[in-house]
């Protein structure tokens, strides 16, 4: 009993004592290292919203060309809304009968392609075509934006939009967290007991572990090394997907709004041995969970040409790829709504 005591007394009080003050101490550096590099996003196209889940969006009232990803002379045209969104004021929409929401990311706002070619606006277009101002079509998407960010921006305007339908676009990135350097801790770490303890697995992962055996890549990573990984049960990135697409079915049910899943293939990777038809079957079977109707277009190309698909100069979706979509959501869509 006097050895156990002292062992508490000289090795174990101390131990734990070290490990708060540690703990304490990279959690208020954490959060002084995202208050540095809030200032300068504020001139930028994408300003931070900071200490929030959205992490940052797109400036409001924002009219600005952005250079193709991997060929900066070509461009094309961003202009946003009062709230930050690439589409028309939303008080315009009170003329339709209907309201869908679209949320999603880049696949989503149209990168690379003009605004009356994303495929939410070609949506709206075909559902008023038998009958004008039937259904307002509001697309919600950000460039970069993560599921978690998507049920942000649910929680913050559905309410204010009173949507019929909200569909969740859902693109194989959507697991990769958002832009680390201005993120509320708070969310970056929400699974973890630890910050401190976190960070050094990172570290350990990205110095030691690359290439080592599985089992312990399992027991002490925290990073994906690729897109179908970010859904290993023993990474944190699968569980924020499935609990934000959780969220945001509640939420729905709250607004009495139809959920729907449209999961939209990766132009960048080879159709015919595509590498991510995991992520499809994983997010079916969530929705299949959570009782949610998902539309997989990789149904709809799986036998096309990805570079017939993709943006010449960028590697985002083209007008092709954002009209088929377009074609096969106002299908959808009508039979959601019981429209004529």
């Amino acid at each position: 009993m006097p050895n156990l005591r002292k062992y508490f007394t000289y090795v174990a009080i101390p131990v734990m004592i070290a490990a708060l003050f540690t703990e304490v101490a990279w959690r208020g550096l954490l959060y002084y290292r995202i208050s540095q590099n809030l200032a300068p996003t504020r001139t930028t196209p994408y300003p931070a919203l900071p200490w929030t889940r959205r992490v940052y969006g797109l400036a409001p009232n924002l009219s600005q060309n952005f250079g193709f990803a991997s060929d900066r002379a070509k461009t094309y045209e961003v202009k946003s809304n009062s709230l930050g969104f690439r589409d028309r004021e939303f008080k315009d929409l009170n003329r339709f009968k209907k309201r869908v929401v679209v949320l999603g990311d880049s696949y989503t706002l149209g990168e690379a392609v003009a605004a009356e070619n994303a495929f939410p606006q070609v949506t709206e277009k075909l559902l008023n075509q038998k009958s004008p101002n039937s259904v307002g079509v509001m697309n919600l998407g950000q460039g970069g934006y993560d599921t978690i960010q998507e049920a942000a921006v649910l929680e913050e305007l559905g309410p204010k939009l009173h949507p019929d339908v909200v569909v969740l676009e859902y693109t194989m990135n959507d697991a990769e967290p958002p832009n680390q350097r201005i993120a509320n801790p708070a969310i970056m770490y929400q699974y973890a007991y630890s910050w401190a303890w976190e960070d050094f697995k990172i570290s350990l992962q990205h110095h030691f572990l690359k290439g080592r055996h599985r089992l312990v890549r399992k027991l002490i990573s925290v990073l994906p090394n690729s897109y179908t990984e970010g859904y290993s049960k023993y990474l944190v990135n699968g569980r924020a997907v499935k609990d934000s697409i959780a969220q945001i079915a509640k939420r729905c049910a709250s607004l009495n709004a139809r959920l729907e899943i449209l999961i939209l293939p990766d132009t960048t990777a080879d159709f015919q041995n595509y590498p991510y038809y995991p992520i499809h079957q994983q997010v079916r079977r969530w929705a299949d969970e959570l009782g949610i109707r998902t539309i997989d277009m990789m149904d709809e190309f799986e036998k096309m040409q990805s570079t017939d698909l993709r943006t010449e100069g960028d590697g985002h979706p083209n007008e092709t790829y954002h009209h088929k979509v377009a074609q096969v959501l106002a299908r959808e869509l009508e039979t959601t709504l019981t429209l004529p």
